[in-house]
């Protein structure tokens, strides 16, 4: 039985599954980590991640739907909804990116769109290998797959972050409730606003 594709549809309507391992480093603190990650995206601006740590512990879900970012962090208790900026995902990701940054990441597309990037292609590299950089010395570089799986290198001065993410075997009904969270009873809610 083959299974059903999980990543359908055209640029800017597509909708996509993933699991993913992510290896985090802070270079500061010299410190280090792994997540497991089940992702899932409709373009143009919804996604959903659950990341689980060590013997599946969960450790974080994220909701974007629009302009929002809902964060829900089980073990601090506490659930972050702020707008969708470089800076939202900093709670989970260690290299500043924007969430739209990752949708072009899980869709393949080119990052040199938005204007905070500037990306170089080709030479010896395969047209399937770039290195994307902002003014603030933030880096993706897209490197050589492996197998069925494509691989990241997402770096700054301070962190570092490798992906891998694989197409999902299975495909979730995203509804749009998917796309959303809610602050459980008992949890510490804060609320960020752009300046």
């Amino acid at each position: 039985m083959r299974s059903e594709k999980t990543v359908v549809g055209e640029q800017g309507r597509a909708e996509g599954q993933w699991r993913g391992k992510a290896m985090l480093r802070d270079l500061k603190k010299n410190k280090s980590g792994t997540l497991d990650l089940d992702l899932i995206a409709k373009e143009p601006s919804a996604l959903r991640i659950e990341a689980t740590g060590t013997m599946g512990i969960p450790v974080a879900s994220v909701a974007m739907s629009g302009g929002e970012i809902e964060i829900l962090l089980p073990q601090e208790k506490k659930f972050i909804s702020s707008p969708a900026d470089r800076g939202s995902l900093s709670r989970l990701i260690p290299v500043r990116i924007s969430p739209d940054s990752l949708l072009a990441v899980l869709f393949d597309r080119p990052l040199d769109r938005e204007k905070e990037w500037k990306c170089e292609r080709g030479g010896d590299r395969s047209a399937a290998q770039w290195t994307c950089k902002t003014a603030d010395e933030t880096v993706i570089e897209r490197e050589a797959d492996d197998g069925d799986a494509r691989k990241f290198r997402f770096s700054s001065p301070t962190a570092e972050m490798r992906l891998s993410i694989t197409e999902a075997k299975a495909k979730v009904q995203a509804t749009s409730g998917l796309f959303d969270l809610e602050a459980p009873t008992g949890y510490k809610i804060e609320t960020r606003r752009t300046p």
